[in-house]
């Protein structure tokens, strides 16, 4: 499973993940990193490393017009392009419902965290910080006492830490812990 998490000061946007990799008998460290950039996005993903693929090296991103809102650009046209991408490159393969359930993402953009679901919901939260995967509770409770302690104040090392408190407490979660910005 995964921890991916995010935080933002507003204006710039941090997003980290763990590197583990689990079939629900093993786990092991992905080489691979759940964090990238697409042009201007952050995006991490947890779930289907099918589907993140397919986003990561298949996805024809339309570029945003400046007055359209990222909320509306990614809940209209960044969706599609994900939809279409999965789509044209076959996936899910199955019918099955937990393989069209299998994965989500949090994408990070000009200081702004949305959550995108499974189903495509688009979600931006009353937070300066989120997480998903196996992992994302132990993250979100982390940050959030954080964010109450008068020690790192800086947002990529409360980051690692949170992500750090994840892997420990969550079995699918593994190190190392990689981090991206804006």
């Amino acid at each position: 499973m995964t921890t991916i998490a995010a935080i933002t000061d507003g204006k710039k946007v941090y997003l980290g993940a763990d590197s583990g990799i689990t079939d629900g008998e093993f786990i092991g460290r992905s080489m691979q990193p759940k964090v990238f950039k697409i042009g201007d996005l952050l995006i991490g993903y947890c779930g289907s490393i099918r589907a993140a693929n397919i986003v990561r090296y298949e996805i024809d991103l339309p570029t945003r017009p400046e007055q359209i809102d990222e909320l509306e650009w990614i809940s209209r046209y960044f969706v599609d392009a994900v939809r279409i991408a999965l789509a044209d490159n076959g996936y899910p393969d199955s019918e099955k419902e937990e393989d069209r359930n299998s994965f989500g993402m949090i994408v990070g953009v000009n200081g702004r965290i949305f959550e995108v679901e499974y189903n495509f919901s688009v979600i931006e939260w009353d937070s300066d910080w989120m997480a998903v995967g196996s992992g994302g509770k132990y993250a979100i409770g982390a940050l959030d006492a954080l964010s109450m302690y008068t020690g790192p104040t800086d947002e990529q090392e409360r980051l690692e830490l949170a992500i750090g408190f994840a892997i420990n407490n969550d079995p699918s979660s593994h190190g190392p812990v990689v981090v991206i910005s804006e």
